[in-house]
């Protein structure tokens, strides 16, 4: 099993150009739900529900870009800044309220989809789920 020492600079370069594209072929944009700290949601005056949601968002481009959050739901209001400006190669914790009626909680769970877009091509949705206080309201 010797190597031939003209097959060492081959190798040397087919190494470098797998490299190069396994780092090019990251994602622009990486999403993940994290845990949130603290209490995971809070009782509002006129049964509303404000649930925390912890939103990384990882811009893996080469140009700062910015995201812009939205909830698809008619009764679900987003209390946190919806745009997010991230620089080129850096991740973000973004810390979203989303206002819901108490009466959407299901065994203290409510299921939400939360939409990320950047403007230039990349649009995901992400199914989240909100805590929330168990059982009916008295």
């Amino acid at each position: 099993g010797v190597m031939s020492p003209f097959l060492m600079p081959v190798k040397l370069a087919l190494f470098a150009a797998l490299l190069v594209w396994s780092v090019g072929a990251r994602p622009a944009t990486t999403l993940s739900i994290g845990r949130v700290a603290g209490p995971s949601f809070v009782e509002l005056p006129g049964g509303q529900i404000s649930a925390a949601v912890r939103l990384k968002l990882e811009n893996g481009s080469a140009q700062r870009r910015e995201y812009t959050i939205s909830v698809g739901s008619p009764d679900a209001t987003l209390r946190s800044q919806p745009r997010w400006e991230i620089a080129a190669h850096r991740s973000l914790d973004i810390p979203l309220y989303i206002d819901v009626p108490r009466a959407s909680f299901v065994h203290g769970r409510r299921s939400l989809q939360l939409a990320v877009d950047d403007g230039a091509g990349f649009h995901r949705v992400l199914t989240v789920t909100l805590l929330g206080p168990e059982g009916a309201q008295p």
